[in-house]
């Protein structure tokens, strides 16, 4: 058979080209973002598509890009069509309209898109597809395609695709409908949920959604999608556990199902609506334990989130309208808020950010912070009474991390390593900041650059382990001294660096394990 030495679902894979065929001569991406369920995305023609819980698609003739630039973005979009989730053709789909029609028309190619012109386009494009963009421009500067820039990449890379980290900010600022629930509003719930009702088999999968979400503190994907089969016993002596087995997500997909913890009432409520008749027999022919009755659970064998989210909204509101004691308006609940105010307790019962990423399976614990830094909010006794910023006592363990990028090359304006001690300068990196248009940098140039500066390009090649010893060096010297009002800051400053420097070489070699498979 040559190269074609595997066939599935009637179609032949071709190793030479990395693509799948059927007898027709259509061209296929398996995609394993879900490894129990493979799909095959058809990239044939002008017409990329696949149907998998919702369409997913992108007609490159509505597009009006020219032949070069969409040439480039083919190439990138199909790199990463093995292993994306299934709205991602969509995202890129939009994202690539709006660039399109923010394209100066004369441009036919990336060389000669200027970085001038690549501000300007990030700035009009909404922030849902910026990060789309840069992922896929950063990629064709990876290969050296079509022209991309490496530079106008690393820029790119120092750019925040949302003014703010919106959902993260919320939790700091503990907003009354977006941020983490009150003690007295999180009471609230768990009564009305956690007890055995009168209800229709809707009203009680609804109820057993929000208590799942609430247990185990995963995403709406997560429990929408739980099999058929999930639930699980383990004997113990004397005494059972029960579990739920959830198939991880995001950074994680691929891994082994994970058992989950559940309370052993929550299993017995679980146990009595898959016995109702009509939810088995919902539950047996899609496989998924949670059967809400809706047009997307016939047509894609699993309730769409926003079915899940609006169904939850309106039995908070309409079947067991609770009110917030906070706001004094109909408690506002989302699967996304339920795991906020889950990680906010972790915190406030002194659990680890690590742990904590651990639980909510980010793919690292810098993105827990917030919940860290949202503690100190709800020790004000006020919380309950007012509704204002309530974080800033914690706010500086929010400013020290590494917020830079890793570069492969050293450019200009180069970052020297201070230790004049040393036979040899070190070169640690380059600032990609353009004084012309955002002035003179203020900030340490080295000590600044690793704690937070976003124009920093650390230089993959640098010996940033040499960095490390002269900041463990600094460290000591610095914790010896005596009397100096800027003692403490400094050394906090220095404590700091070293967990930046630490987070660039683990950077580093991540980076260097990919490029080496």
């Amino acid at each position: 058979m040559g190269s074609f030495d595997m066939i599935e679902d009637n179609k032949i894979y071709d190793a030479g080209n990395n693509v799948w065929k059927n007898e027709s001569g259509r061209i296929f991406i398996k995609n394993v973002f879900d490894p129990d369920i493979p799909v095959f995305v058809d990239i044939t023609g002008d017409l990329w598509s696949f149907v998998y819980l919702g369409e997913g698609y992108i007609q490159w003739n509505d597009l009006s890009l020219p032949d070069s630039i969409e040439s480039a973005f083919k190439v990138a979009i199909k790199s990463k069509l093995k292993s994306v989730s299934y709205g991602y053709l969509n995202k890129c789909r939009l994202m690539l309209s709006e660039f399109s029609k923010l394209l100066k028309p004369e441009r036919q190619s990336l060389s000669e898109i200027t970085m001038s012109e690549i501000n300007s386009i990030w700035k009009k494009m909404s922030p849902n597809y910026r990060a789309f963009f840069r992922e896929l421009y950063t990629y064709l500067a990876d290969i050296e395609e079509s022209g991309a820039s490496y530079v106008i990449a690393s820029k790119l890379q120092g750019m925040k695709a949302r003014s703010e980290v919106r959902s993260l900010k919320d939790v700091l600022n503990w907003h009354p409908t977006r941020g983490a629930l009150t003690q007295d509003e999180e009471k609230i719930l768990r009564n009305a949920i956690e007890v055995k009702h009168i209800e229709n088999p809707k009203t009680y999968g609804i109820r057993l959604f929000c208590w799942l979400l609430i247990a185990t503190l995963k995403r709406g994907k997560q429990i929408r999608e739980l099999k058929s089969d999930c639930l699980k016993t383990i004997a113990g002596k004397g005494k059972n556990d029960y579990f739920v087995e959830v198939k991880p997500v995001k950074g994680q997909t691929g891994d082994p199902m994970r058992l989950w913890s559940i309370p052993e009432l929550l299993y017995q409520e679980m146990k009595r609506y898959s016995s109702i008749p009509e939810v088995n027999e919902l539950q047996q022919r899609y496989d998924r334990f949670w059967v809400l009755d809706c047009p997307s659970l016939h047509h894609y064998g699993v309730v769409d989130a926003a079915s899940a989210k609006s169904s939850l909204q309106l039995y908070i509101k309409k079947t067991l309208k609770l009110i917030s004691p906070r706001t004094s308006l109909p408690l506002h609940l989302t699967p996304t808020r339920i795991r906020h105010t889950g990680a906010t307790r972790l915190a406030y019962s002194g659990v680890s950010r690590d742990i904590i990423a651990e639980i909510l399976e980010h793919d690292g614990p810098h993105s827990c912070q917030a919940y860290i830094d949202a503690v100190g909010s709800e020790l004000c006794p006020s919380l309950e009474k007012a509704d204002r910023n309530m974080g800033s006592l914690f706010t500086q363990l929010n400013q020290a991390y590494f917020k830079g990028t890793i570069v492969k090359e050293l450019t200009e304006q180069p970052i020297i390593l201070p230790d004049f001690s040393a036979p040899n300068p070190l070169f640690v990196g380059s600032c990609g900041r353009n004084t012309c248009s955002e002035g003179r940098c203020t900030k340490h140039p080295f000590v600044g650059c690793y704690n937070g500066c976003t124009s920093f390009l650390a230089w993959r090649e640098a010996d940033h382990r040499r960095a490390l010893a002269f900041a463990d060096k600094e460290l000591k010297r610095w914790s010896e001294a005596r009397g100096n009002h800027d003692q403490v800051s400094t050394i906090k400053e220095y404590e700091e660096l070293k967990e930046n420097i630490l987070l660039v070489i683990k950077r580093i070699e991540v980076i260097k394990d990919n490029s080496d498979d």
